[in-house]
């Protein structure tokens, strides 16, 4: 909070030496509120939107965002008030007009039948552009997060506060953490990046799918994970777990690459007891039996 009103009176104070020289015209064409941004930021979203209409600036947090009318739609951009970089840009999209990948997808997808309530665009500076769908059934209400290819990466309960997205604006790769992930996965496209108890998780979409790769504090790669189809796993892999565990149906797999060894994570269920496995996936016929859950 106090490095916002720090920002705050930067701008203000910015403001009274250059504003005395400004006209009282009756523009409506004159952006709202400049004087809490300065000409460098002005400078940088105009050359980015030079046709935006109606732009009015606010201070949001640690970032200056311009919410405007442009190319008939309206967009919030969203800049570093500082050095005046570019980071997010939302939209709001007619259903209709999404990617026909993402249409596609959410049609054929287990929320198809809830009402769609609104649809959102975050194109983002190095960054996978994601498509937000609003859906509600009831009294549940979700946020559905697709890449442009069409893949689900992300699926989120919506509390009813007005989204600003600020979880999937880009952050600076202060740790380098974005440079080893292209370092190993070149051709992949960056969704998220959490950090939580010392671990690093970066959701990435590469050969079509989305992975989570893991490193530690000291950016260690730790592992590779993503999800596999049951009907896809080994024949050798099913029947190994199913001579043990005939009373079972496989419910959910993983395929975990680490620096030792890859292995697939299976989920296996009946009606009394949940199973999780873990399957050597060079040796198809181990299987380790690690966690039994009620």
């Amino acid at each position: 909070m106090k490095k916002n009103w720090m920002l705050f009176l930067f701008f203000a104070a910015f403001a009274a030496l250059t504003f005395s020289g400004c006209s009282d015209d009756d523009n409506s064409d004159v952006p709202e509120n400049t004087h809490l941004v300065s000409k460098e930021v002005q400078a940088a979203f105009n050359a980015k939107y030079p046709q935006a209409k109606d732009v009015e600036w606010e201070l949001k947090g640690d970032y200056a965002v311009a919410d405007f009318y442009w190319d008939g739609g309206e967009h919030s951009a969203w800049f570093n008030p500082l050095s005046a970089a570019w980071y997010m840009t939302e939209t709001d999209v007619r259903y209709e007009n999404l990617p026909e990948p993402v249409l596609a997808a959410h049609k054929a997808g287990k929320y198809a039948d809830w009402r769609v309530d609104d649809v959102d665009k975050l194109t983002r500076e190095g960054m996978e552009t994601l498509y937000v769908i609003e859906v509600e059934k009831g009294e549940s209400e979700l946020d559905l997060f697709y890449s442009s290819t069409g893949i689900l990466v992300k699926t989120v309960v919506d509390t009813g506060h007005e989204e600003d997205y600020d979880d999937y604006l880009p952050q600076p790769d202060a740790n380098g953490i974005i440079a080893i992930v292209k370092q190993k996965y070149p051709n992949a496209t960056i969704v998220e990046i959490e950090r939580e108890k010392g671990l690093q998780e970066v959701t990435i979409l590469d050969e079509n799918r989305e992975k989570e790769v893991y490193f530690n504090e000291r950016n260690e790669w730790m592992g590779t994970s993503w999800d596999v189809q049951v009907a896809n796993l080994p024949e050798a892999v099913k029947k190994s777990v199913m001579e043990k565990y005939s009373d079972y149906v496989i419910d959910d797999a993983d395929y975990v690459v680490t620096p030792d060894n890859e292995w697939y994570i299976l989920d296996l269920e009946n009606k009394q007891i949940d199973k999780e496995l873990k399957v050597n996936a060079a040796r198809k016929s181990k299987v380790d039996d690690n966690t039994a859950r009620m």
